[in-house]
C-alpha cells in the first residue's frame, strides 16, 4: 500500500471539504499545506477535510494548520507503521500461500 499522490491527496481533500470552500483564494494556501502535512494518508485527509468542511474563517484554517505541524511526527510514525505493517503482511499472506515476491 503506498501512499496517495499530491494530486489524488488534493482531489480526496477537495472532494470532503467542498468545492466552494476550496475556491477561496485565501484558503487555498493553507489547504494545500494541510494536505501536505497528512502525509498521503487517506484516513487522516477524510478526518482533516471532514472536520474543516464547515470551517471558512482563516484563522481557525491557520490553526489546524499549526496542530498538524505540532503533530506531524505522530503522523509519520502512523504513515510508517501503516505501510510497514501492510507490506509485512502482504509477504505473509503470500508467504503462507507459497508464492514467492522475490525480484527474479
Amino acid at each position: 500500500m503506498e501512499p496517495l499522490s499530491n494530486e489524488d491527496a488534493w482531489t480526496l481533500f477537495s472532494d470532503k471539504v467542498g468545492q466552494n470552500l476550496m475556491s477561496s483564494i485565501d484558503l487555498q494556501p493553507i489547504a494545500k499545506s494541510i494536505v501536505e502535512r497528512c502525509a498521503g494518508l487517506p484516513l487522516v485527509i477524510v478526518i482533516v477535510a471532514s472536520s474543516m468542511r464547515s470551517e471558512d474563517s482563516f484563522p481557525i484554517w491557520r490553526n489546524a494548520l499549526a496542530e498538524l505541524n505540532r503533530n506531524i511526527s505522530s503522523i509519520i510514525e502512523i504513515k510508517d507503521k501503516v505501510l510497514g505493517n501492510s507490506k509485512g503482511t502482504i509477504d505473509k499472506g503470500l508467504g503462507w500461500k507459497g508464492i514467492n515476491r522475490g525480484n527474479g
